[in-house]
């Protein structure tokens, strides 16, 4: 799981390596049922929140490959494997929105919502 990346670069190098990106560890791994995080944005601007595998590079922007699924509330994207697909009208995230992140592994979706 990599509950979060965000974009500081503007060149497609520097928005690579500029990524920062927060996970739990490896032993904290699902394969099975439901699980749901939250968290409260201190920062705004671009970010991708979202589930990677347990064999997602470290450093990879969330979304770039196979293993890993993102939202981009700030723009209103869904993204797996480099793919970006809008979602909606969307509006620019604040700092104090609540970020909601739900897997179901069982039934293979996901969903987010935020939380003015």
């Amino acid at each position: 799981m990599a509950p979060c990346s965000m974009k500081t670069g503007t060149s497609e190098d520097e928005i690579q390596r500029d990524y920062r990106t927060y996970r739990a560890e490896k032993t904290y791994a699902v394969s099975e049922g439901k699980w749901y995080f939250e968290f409260e944005l201190v920062s705004d601007g671009p970010m991708r929140v979202g589930w990677a595998r347990v064999d997602c590079k470290p450093g990879s922007q969330l979304g770039s490959d196979e293993y890993s699924w993102a939202f981009d509330g700030f723009n209103t994207e869904k993204i797996h494997q480099n793919y970006r697909e809008s979602y909606g009208q969307g509006r620019n995230l604040r700092i104090g929105d609540v970020i909601g992140c739900f897997l179901d592994v069982t039934n293979k979706s996901m969903s987010e919502y935020y939380r003015p």
